[in-house]
């Protein structure tokens, strides 16, 4: 059973990949951009990994780490799943770190890493349809406070690291839908007496008649 529960719907795993879940009818955000940055340390051009494509943001040496954010994953009704780190310039003993913050950066999950780099540009994805990052996910921390903070690791040797692209993809499945029950007395308002035969109909296209008391 998934656990990320928000309002009435679910969300799941975190794919960097960043949110997820297997259940059926599960809906997802598509892939989404980050459009903010924070520091960090040794990280330039960070902005670079807005959108796919060189330039890149470039990582200069080992323990070098940036923040990003600015993910409108508001499409999540009233739902993350990260593809897309590429790298470049790493010949052994490189990799990506990447950890999730739930309230705009005081708080983080604990790192996942990605494979092993090498010179090659690869696309590696963090994550999984069942993970999610050690915890339960509120739709509020998703939406308003969701940050990915990736971490360039060297085991030895001096190699810079390059990221092209850093989307997230939340993937969520609805829960049940709420129950009202709605009930009155249709009369004419002049005399008071009840209508019988009125037609009563809501926004949502339901519609009843009333009886002889006007119920």
């Amino acid at each position: 059973a998934c656990s990320i529960a928000i309002g009435k719907f679910f969300v799941f795993g975190i794919l960097i990949l960043i949110l997820s879940c297997s259940a059926a009818s599960a809906a997802d955000t598509g892939w989404v951009a980050p459009s903010s940055n924070v520091g960090g340390s040794g990280v330039t051009n960070p902005a670079n990994a807005y959108a796919t494509g060189s330039p890149y943001a470039r990582f200069a040496a080992n323990g070098n780490y940036w923040n990003w954010y600015g993910y409108d994953l508001s499409s999540i009704p009233a739902g993350s799943n990260a593809r897309g780190l590429r790298q470049n310039g790493c010949s052994s003993n490189c990799l990506m770190r990447l950890r999730l913050s739930y309230d705009s950066g005081t708080s983080w999950t604990s790192y996942i890493n990605t494979a092993t780099w090498t010179t090659t540009n690869t696309d590696h994805i963090v994550g999984g349809s069942t993970n999610t990052w050690g915890r339960s996910w509120t739709r509020d921390e998703v939406v308003n406070s969701f940050r990915v903070q990736a971490y360039w690791q060297v085991a030895s040797g001096t190699y810079y690291g390059d990221l092209d692209y850093l989307p997230v993809r939340v993937y969520y499945t609805e829960g049940a839908a709420s129950t009202y029950n709605i009930s009155g007395y249709i009369t004419n308002a002049s005399s008071g007496a009840a209508l019988n035969g009125a037609t009563v109909q809501t926004n949502t296209s339901q519609s009843t008649t009333t009886n002889e008391q006007g119920y």
